[in-house]
């Protein structure tokens, strides 16, 4: 999983999540997810902030576009590490179905936000691993 902290650079974690196909990455305190990076989080920065110079530009400074919660359009979810996949796979369904896109689903040890985490999905990854069982 790869993860930026605060005092990381925006444009070093954007040139990596076009090299590797990353839709989201999550900004970390130790294992503790803070905040998710993504499209979204820099459009709305610049949709608010105009032009803006993204060399020097860090974490910190985008903080407040980077939150897990409050997104017009996405949510981001706890599981539990025993949640089962398909159980996964009906939560980005029930969220679709709200008008909403799970981008991620975070997996820690009990499905608590303040819990380190253990591992991550998105939609790509269960797509993925639905299409694999129907092979």
């Amino acid at each position: 999983m790869y993860c930026r902290t605060l005092a990381d650079p925006v444009v070093e974690t954007i040139t990596v999540m076009r090299q590797k196909v990353y839709t989201h990455v999550p900004i970390v305190e130790g294992r503790k997810i803070i905040g998710i990076f993504d499209e979204n989080a820099l459009f709305c920065y610049l949709a608010d902030n105009g032009i803006v110079d993204l060399e020097g530009l860090t974490f910190i400074d985008i903080r407040d576009y980077i939150g897990l919660t409050d997104r017009e359009m996405e949510v981001f979810t706890f599981h539990h590490k025993l949640t089962y996949l398909d159980e996964l796979q009906n939560e980005f369904q029930k969220q679709f179905d709200r008008g909403k896109r799970l981008g991620v689903a975070f997996i820690t040890e009990t499905g608590k936000p303040d819990e380190d985490v253990i591992s991550m999905l998105t939609a790509w990854d269960v797509i993925g691993w639905n299409n694999e069982i129907s092979s």
